[in-house]
């Protein structure tokens, strides 16, 4: 009966354990990041209030110039673009509402050769970045569908001939 109370015992000392570094150790340290990326979210927007915004995980970038992007951050969007700001490191990409070329939800991809699969759908945007190269980054965020349809895509125009 005494090894029954004992495995009990550390069993309990260990939920506890786990309980008190997640509320304590980690959560703080997510809450520092986004702070962080939202604080460079709003020098991007340099103030002025986002349609919407929320935290979000950066998982890769297909540019290899913005592979400090990946991490905890703020994403917003405004009239002009998507912004994301990285907690980490301080680092953003602002896209041009103009520029996207596809935006959708997904549960696995590959960026750079390496593959990304989440069990719940990941938030991907496609964007043309102004050197005529296609340009691909998937954010876990909690309404990947409601951000798909909030970011509409440019229409072009329609062939009167």
């Amino acid at each position: 009966m005494t090894l029954v109370w004992t495995i009990l015992g550390a069993i309990l000392i260990t939920v506890v354990l786990a309980f008190c570094i997640t509320f304590f150790i980690v959560r703080p340290r997510l809450a520092k990041k986004v702070n962080a990326g939202a604080t460079e979210v709003a020098k991007e927007l340099h103030g002025r209030q986002p349609l919407k915004s929320t935290a979000a995980s950066c998982e890769g970038c297909s540019d290899p110039d913005r592979m400090a992007l990946k991490g905890v951050g703020v994403i917003a969007l405004s009239e002009q673009a998507l912004v994301f700001g990285s907690g980490a490191n301080g680092t953003t990409v602002v896209i041009p509402r103009s520029k996207v070329t596809e935006v959708g939800p997904a549960t696995s991809i590959e960026i750079l050769g390496r593959s990304i699969r989440r069990a719940r759908p990941m938030l991907l945007v496609r964007w043309n970045d102004g050197k005529d190269v296609n340009q691909l980054i998937a954010f876990t965020i909690d309404d990947p569908l409601g951000w798909s349809a909030a970011i509409p895509l440019p229409t072009s125009p329609v062939d009167q001939g």
